[in-house]
């Protein structure tokens, strides 16, 4: 740790002080960074969300309508037409099926994921909450649960969309936003090191003049004040009278070891 310290204290003074400076500004340039994306990314996904959501509840509503005469969606003949034109109203969408309440698939339209236990209508659905939405690997699915004549689900309505679609459009704003702020961080360290270096220069030329004057405290030259002044008038003026203070104190020192040693 020595030796690291021994080198920052060899770096100009304005580059300590504007480093520092520069770190406080980019951590705060990233947090409105992160906290802008993400909720650019919630508000992308909810919308999304709600625009699926007004087709599968049409859609549900066809399979209660059916279900309120007795006809269960693989017995429906009248929904095939209907999954088929929902397909094609969002070029997004990848699949549309119709599963019972173990998840087994009685309609779909597009490609559905392989396996059906999984599709099911989640059994701890939140109260009041009439939808869910789940993941995987390419797409995003948002599941409605259908209900019988005696308001009891037997079933559920699934609309996956591409994942892709989604997020390369939530990619390339946030590829934006780390452009935009890689300039900005950038600039920031151009304009804070300038800034401190014009700032700081006067003091740094007067504080390595006082460290200088001080370090020859003891010798025999003349004490100037010039170079210094600009650390203040008490310090400026402090300094030479606490150089004069040490001199007078050494010379006192040699002339009484001069008479103890005659």
């Amino acid at each position: 740790m020595s030796w690291i310290r021994a080198r920052l204290r060899a770096l100009p003074f304005w580059l300590r002080l504007g480093v520092p400076i520069a770190l406080v500004v980019w951590l705060s340039v990233g947090l409105i960074v992160f906290l802008n994306y993400y909720n650019y990314y919630r508000s992308f996904h909810q919308l999304t969300l709600a625009r699926y959501l007004v087709l599968g509840k049409d859609l549900r509503q066809t399979i209660e309508v059916g279900l309120s005469v007795g006809l269960a969606p693989r017995e429906n003949a009248q929904l095939d037409p209907v999954l088929k034109s929902a397909l094609t109203q969002l070029p997004s969408i990848r699949f549309i099926a119709v599963v019972d309440e173990a998840g087994r698939i009685q309609r779909s339209v597009g490609e559905p994921p392989d396996g059906t236990s999984p599709w099911g209508p989640p059994r701890n659905l939140p109260e009041g909450e009439d939808h869910w939405q789940t993941s995987d690997s390419s797409s995003y699915q948002v599941g409605l649960p259908y209900r019988n004549s005696f308001d009891r689900p037997v079933g559920a309505l699934l609309v996956g969309y591409d994942r892709g679609v989604i997020d390369a459009a939530t990619a390339k704003t946030r590829f934006l936003l780390l452009r935009d702020a890689g300039l900005v961080m950038a600039l920031v360290m151009v304009l804070i090191l300038a800034g401190v270096w014009a700032l700081t220069r006067h003091l740094e030329r007067g504080l390595e003049a006082a460290s200088q004057t001080v370090a020859c405290a003891l010798d025999k030259q003349a004490v100037h004040t010039a170079d210094y002044q600009v650390l203040g008038p008490e310090v400026g003026q402090g300094i030479p009278d606490f150089i004069h203070a040490v001199r007078r104190a050494f010379g006192q020192l040699e002339a009484l070891a001069r008479r103890v040693s005659s």
